[in-house]
């Protein structure tokens, strides 16, 4: 057993290392070995570790420094693991690359809400499943402050060739620094609704803004709306062609390509069909809230889409069919509207939201906690 010491560094520093075994008629192995991607590195750092620290790596296999160590960051909650969003947690601290990470943990990490400006600490891990091997993660993690809500960082606005499908693929630096991130693309074309056309049917589409094709998964509530899959119905089919005024999501990887996981139907801005040069005609109604459950006292949103212009009501009632709130008797056209309702005098509990137009009816249903 042989033990060595690496002289003190400055601050921020990244040091690498490697080891050489050689006996007494010079024959030597070298770990790593030589020509692999990457080399056991870590950073000095004097003081509070960012999520850059835990996810940065200066090689091209994805592999943070840190793995297998236990690493307490702060962050700001960007997607939550209820139904709201991707059922999976994700924070981020600042605006620039390396600055997300999922975070997967206990009730109370489960719990979290979008907007949380959290403490947590866990154990540094690339994934937790096969599907989510080659991201790093926080794994087994707990919540150790919280600080309120903050605002969420504003997505990153990069282009989908950065991401492109079969050719980038997991440790790609360009790539590799905005996973677990908010992003946004801009201008998309859906080139294709099934990525995977011929070899099945995983719930992906490749959209581009002209610089290359890139996945769009399924994991987030958008799908309640919009579908790629011929087989749904009463849905809005995602179809070759139609555009995109933007995109937003948080990137990725999953089984050999990155990919932007859309949230929820807030994420989608300006389909378009672009054989009728128009925003897409809405074929059915849907109504959710956002988010939910919600905060008691604090004014959230509520989100539906309406099939064809004409008269709208919106009502609230309680568990027990009590009608609380009367929020909406108005002429809205077709398409996408929101609307802030505040919780505020409104007990904890169940409640159902009513959507009535012209000769049909939608209902949502959510939580005030």
């Amino acid at each position: 057993t042989a033990t060595a010491t690496i002289p003190t560094q400055p601050d921020g520093s990244v040091i690498w290392y490697t080891l050489r075994a050689e006996d007494n008629l010079g024959q030597y192995a070298d770990f790593p070995p030589q020509g692999a991607k990457s080399k056991p590195f870590f950073i000095v750092r004097d003081g509070a570790l960012r999520i850059r620290d835990i996810q940065y790596t200066p090689f091209s296999d994805g592999v943070p420094g840190c793995l297998g160590a236990t690493a307490t960051v702060r962050g700001t909650v960007i997607s939550q693991a209820d139904t709201s969003s991707l059922g999976i947690v994700y924070i981020q601290d600042a605006e620039e690359p390396w600055s997300g990470i999922l975070v997967r943990g206990d009730a109370a990490v489960r719990a979290l809400t979008l907007g949380d400006d959290v403490t947590v600490r866990g154990t540094v891990a690339e994934g937790y499943s096969s599907s989510t091997a080659g991201n790093t993660a926080l794994i087994d993690a707990t919540v150790v402050d919280t600080h309120g809500k903050a605002a969420l960082p504003d997505p990153i606005v990069l282009t989908t060739g950065r991401f492109q499908s079969g050719l980038v693929t997991d440790g790609t630096p360009e790539a590799e620094m905005y996973e677990g991130m908010l992003l946004r693309f801009n201008d998309l074309t859906i080139t294709a609704r099934n990525a995977d056309e011929g070899s099945g049917f995983y719930g992906e589409f490749l959209v581009d803004d002209g610089s290359g094709p890139m996945r769009v998964d399924d994991l987030g509530q958008w799908k309640t709306v919009y579908t790629n899959d011929t087989t749904k119905k009463n849905l809005i089919l995602l179809e070759a062609g139609m555009t995109i005024r933007s995109l937003t999501g948080i990137m990725f990887y999953s089984y050999g390509n990155y990919k932007l996981e859309p949230r929820n139907v807030a994420d989608f801005d300006g389909l378009t069909d672009v054989d009728k040069a128009s925003p897409l005609p809405l074929s059915i109604h849907a109504i959710e809230l956002y988010p939910n459950p919600a905060p008691a006292g604090e004014t959230t949103t509520i989100r539906f889409v309406t099939p064809v212009p004409g008269p709208i009501t919106l009502d609230v009632f309680d568990a027990l069919g009590r009608r609380v709130a009367s929020l909406l008797d108005t002429r809205l056209g077709a398409g996408a509207h929101s609307f802030r309702f505040p919780t505020s005098g409104l007990p904890a509990g169940m409640y159902i939201t009513r959507l009535q137009g012209g000769g049909w009816t939608a209902f949502g249903r959510f939580l005030i906690h």
